[in-house]
């Protein structure tokens, strides 16, 4: 019957939203949704759940669509983009380039987006509090190359002054006099 064709998967598609690939097929190891199969929202729900899991994607949606034989399934990706090569690291003088990227903790070949960055800066900004740079601020800048899915990380770092001691009192003090 033309009811029972509707409910059948007809087409899976996969679309990238933030850039081309030149191939989504690895996408597809993460489906269980086959062409020819009934519609089931739970298959779906399950294959969004581990795209999301996979920790390769900082956005996973569907759509479906109605076709005159079935309906087309597509699953709507933006792939997280992987470290290209070192973060970069600007305004830096009171610590060295490498050991803020040690903080980071980020290798090349690692998912990376604004969010894992900003994170991961808490730590840089720990460090510098901790030798008395309070007012240290980091600016991230994430470039995609759309070609290779690969991203380079700038940091740009404004330390600020160091917090100097100028003085200091005891409160209570009878035994020690002022000097």
């Amino acid at each position: 019957s033309a009811s029972a064709d509707e409910s059948v998967i007809r087409e899976v598609r996969v679309i990238l939203k933030d850039m081309p690939l030149p191939s989504s097929d690895f996408v597809y190891s993460y489906l269980s949704v086959k062409p020819g199969e009934p519609f089931d929202r739970r298959a779906i729900s399950r294959d969004v759940k581990n795209l999301q899991e996979s920790g390769r994607f900082t956005f996973v949606d569907t759509r479906l669509e109605r076709s005159d034989d079935g309906l087309i399934l597509s699953y709507l990706i933006e792939i997280k983009p992987r470290l290209s090569r070192p973060i970069a690291v600007a305004g830096n003088d009171a610590l060295s380039a490498g050991r803020i990227r040690e903080w980071i903790g980020l290798e090349i070949g690692d998912p990376v987006d604004l969010a894992e960055l900003t994170a991961r800066g808490r730590k840089v900004q720990e460090e510098y509090r901790k030798r008395y740079y309070p007012d240290v601020e980091l600016k991230w800048k994430l470039e995609l190359d759309e070609n290779t899915a690969g991203a380079t990380v700038t940091l740009t770092v404004t330390e600020g002054r160091r917090a100097k001691l100028r003085r200091f009192a005891f409160e209570g003090n009878k035994v020690i006099g002022k000097s």
